[in-house]
């Protein structure tokens, strides 16, 4: 397998160990470099300017972290989704959601809804200008981090963020591959006018058990056949 391109840089002067950390981190979390892609510490030093040394110190960070994988004889790979572990996740982030949901339905605090509200016109811009996944998944992440926030719950919303290594990636392709950006957005309005009715827990529960499950079925047959390189052999469908 060859090693995983990487996109020209524009870089002046060599980075520190910290920013190419960041750098390749994001590269792996935006699908830029494809799970299961072989890298290179002679090609990212190249690249970045530097020597193999501080490569060699990211990629063991990288690795700490489930986004690289080495194989003895057969080099560093980027890491293979793991479709259990993204299953368990989206279980994990339902169950907590609902009840999230709940609660702020319950607390009819008008001016927290009205966020949501802008929070879905900057989705909707994003679309309009065509600025691309990256921003869209962030926008979208931001609406659900606010719910956790609105109930001092953000180092719950943190914790599950660091625990997304293969999550996130999944629902990157879900959005790359799918672009189904309105449907997102369409999503979240109907979880905002559940929550301001606040009058049917069962219908908001439905809403956002099937908004945080839609990944799996808008990728369906795909994540065994066209993405299937991407995916530990041990998926379960």
């Amino acid at each position: 397998m060859s090693d995983a391109v990487i996109m020209e840089s524009n870089i002046d002067t060599a980075l520190s160990t910290s920013e190419i950390y960041d750098a390749l981190k994001e590269d792996i979390l935006a699908l830029r470099l494809e799970p299961g892609s072989k890298m290179s510490e002679a090609s990212v030093a190249e690249k970045y300017g530097v020597s193999r040394s501080p490569i060699r110190k990211v990629f063991n960070k990288l690795e700490s972290e489930n986004l690289l994988t080495v194989l003895p004889q057969k080099g560093t790979f980027v890491s293979l989704m793991d479709f259990q572990y993204i299953t368990d996740m989206i279980y994990t982030r339902t169950c907590v959601e609902k009840q999230i949901l709940r609660e702020i339905a319950e607390r009819h605090d008008e001016a927290f809804l009205q966020k949501l509200e802008r929070n879905i016109a900057e989705q909707k811009h994003i679309i309009h200008e065509g600025r691309g996944a990256k921003d869209f998944y962030n926008a979208d992440s931001r609406f659900h981090g606010m719910c956790f926030a609105c109930l001092d719950h953000t180092a719950i919303w943190e914790l599950i963020q660091n625990m997304n290594v293969h999550y996130t990636r999944f629902r990157m392709l879900d959005i790359v591959s799918e672009k189904r950006f309105e449907i997102l957005v369409k999503e979240h309005e109907e979880i905002l006018a559940l929550l301001r009715a606040a009058n049917d827990p069962g219908a908001l529960s439905h809403a956002i058990h099937a908004h945080l499950h839609g990944n799996i079925t808008r990728l369906g047959a795909k994540i065994t056949s066209e993405y299937a390189r991407y995916f530990k052999e041990t998926r379960i469908l």
